[in-house]
């Protein structure tokens, strides 16, 4: 409760507190601090987007299969259902509660109360382990890894509220990591750009005797970038970090020959 409470007045007082963190970051950071905070609050807008949309769907679903099963109040538990599921993971579990008990108490037998379990289930798995983390994650900047990760951390901190808002804290951390100077560790670990650019990418993976991995990088920047970019770009400083590691004695002749010879057959395909 203190915690939702504190949040609440965050959000009532956010221009008071927005000044007072430009005031800190001092006036010669008055560009990086807000575009760090225009990018939250972009972010977070995103996000409650999102997420209204999918319970919106889930609820849909949820009163529809109520319906036909013949559980009472159908729309009442699919709206609730809707509220509840801002609570990520505990929220559809304390949704599926109460039209549980209704149609265990209300219907003969046991199968509208299996199919009232199974239905909750589904979708719950459907939504909370495969939809959400994909969506929310891409469209809040987010990894989806890093979401589940941080679900777990902030229940462990703060229970269901730590659940409640585990993504928008993630996302602000996020942020942080990508605009201020010092926390870039944070915008490499839960931010949802690609880790390696793809030169080190596709040498890392010769070095690991992957060359199918190799070639799939290779062939998605060939398709945005094109042949000319990709050989200047990637190919070739595969080359010469080759060359420099194995004089520097970190990598074997092997493993020299065969970042070489993986690359300069990839030169002469592009080539001809």
């Amino acid at each position: 409760m203190l915690v939702l409470v504190l949040v609440a007045f965050m959000l009532a007082r956010r221009e008071d507190i927005r000044d007072r963190l430009i005031r800190l970051a001092g006036s010669h950071q008055v560009t990086m601090t807000t575009r760090l905070l225009d990018d939250v609050s972009t972010g977070v807008s995103r996000f409650l987007l999102v997420q209204s949309l999918i319970n919106t769907v889930v609820g849909v679903l949820v009163a529809l299969g109520l319906w036909a099963i013949g559980v009472p109040y159908p729309v009442l538990w699919g709206a609730l259902t809707v509220v509840l599921r801002f609570v990520p993971y505990v929220g559809s579990i304390v949704a599926m509660m109460l039209p549980l008990a209704l149609a265990f108490a209300t219907s003969v037998g046991w199968t509208a109360t299996l199919q009232t379990v199974a239905l909750f289930v589904v979708l719950d798995v459907v939504f909370a382990y495969f939809v959400e983390p994909l969506v929310i994650g891409r469209h809040v900047g987010v990894s989806s890894l890093a979401l589940l990760i941080s679900a777990v951390f902030w229940t462990w901190i703060w229970g269901p509220a730590g659940l409640a808002v585990a993504t928008p804290l993630t996302l602000c951390l996020a942020v942080a990591g990508r605009h201020v100077p010092g926390l870039e560790l944070l915008g490499i670990i839960l931010g949802d750009t690609r880790p390696l650019p793809s030169s080190v990418g596709y040498y890392q993976r010769l070095i690991a005797r992957d060359p199918d991995e190799a070639a799939q990088i290779v062939q998605r920047e060939r398709e945005s970038l094109g042949d000319a970019r990709v050989r200047a770009e990637i190919l070739l400083p595969a080359l010469a970090k080759a060359a420099r590691d194995q004089a520097r004695a970190e990598i074997t002749e092997e493993d020299a020959a065969f970042v070489t010879t993986t690359t300069l057959v990839w030169l002469e395909e592009r080539a001809s």
